[in-house]
């Protein structure tokens, strides 16, 4: 078998277990004892597989990003009387790698070992040994997402609490899925509106983080957000004109792996109100 197929079918087989076997969905009766045994020997036999993929992609992707992150860092303090274009196209090229960084970081996030199942989540009591604090996270990825949503006349604004919002869980993935939930957000949310993060604690051992905005018409459903943030991947929906659906798939995925939870309502305006409670300590 090439290995362009055995990708394929990694691919394939990763995608029916998550569906039909993940997050206690009624499917997994039907799939049947024997059924289930042989798909986990095939994940299992391809696991090795995988981890070799992500390695590769992982360093092939990430060496270049940093050597061109580096590069830039170097150049733009010696690059003055730069007109407005050049300074334009040199944003665009630190968005790339940006970009570049994003995407390797969701690989390397979303096929972290762990021991534990997802729909268990992580012990509250250690969060993989690391702490996160949710505040400074939540204002670093928002400082850099208004760059951006200021071109579109996006206002984003932020109300965090005055003290530490401590959450147990590895930086990557507390960064990962608001990073990723800000993009959604942002491809999703019409020009000249405004998108309200609000970040406190709830209870003295629960974290709360708020997104508010208006959605454009375009924009997926609230029951195919909720299905989708749920990790419900037989509900799929039937168009993604926003790009949406991986990155809810990632955010709600990285919120359970925290052992958090999330609920989405909407207003008759088509505000939406995204509520991602975590523990805290």
């Amino acid at each position: 078998m090439h290995n362009d197929e055995r990708h394929d079918d990694l691919g394939a087989l990763l995608m029916t277990l998550e569906t039909k076997m993940g997050d206690g969905h009624p499917q997994t009766a039907a799939l049947g004892m024997r059924e289930g045994d042989r798909a986990l020997e095939r994940y299992r036999a391809l696991k090795p597989l995988r981890d070799e993929i992500l390695a590769l992609t992982s360093h092939d992707l990430r060496t270049p990003v940093t050597c061109i992150h580096g590069a830039l860092d170097l150049l733009t303090p010696s690059l003055g009387g730069l007109d407005s274009e050049q300074l334009h196209l040199l944003s665009i090229v630190r968005r790339a790698a940006d970009s570049l960084t994003l995407l390797v970081d969701n690989v390397v996030a979303l096929t972290h070992p762990c021991e534990t199942s997802e729909t268990e989540g992580l012990s509250e009591s250690d969060g993989d040994g690391f702490d996160s604090e949710l505040v400074q996270v939540v204002r670093e990825v928002t400082d850099l997402a208004a760059i951006g949503a200021r071109r579109a006349g996006t206002l984003v604004t932020v109300e965090a609490a005055e003290g530490p919002v401590s959450v147990p869980g590895e930086p990557l993935f507390v960064r990962q899925f608001f990073a990723n939930l800000m993009r959604y957000v942002l491809r999703t949310t019409p020009p000249r509106h405004e998108v309200r993060v609000t970040v406190r604690k709830s209870s003295p051992h629960r974290a709360l983080l708020v997104v508010e905005h208006d959605t454009r018409e375009n924009a997926l459903g609230l029951a195919h957000v909720t299905a989708l943030l749920a990790g419900r991947l037989d509900v799929l929906p039937p168009s993604d004109k926003n790009g949406e659906r991986a990155l809810l798939h990632i955010v709600g995925r990285l919120v359970r792996r925290l052992c958090g939870t999330v609920t989405l309502t909407e207003r008759a305006s088509s505000r939406r109100r995204i509520e991602i409670e975590l523990p805290a300590r």
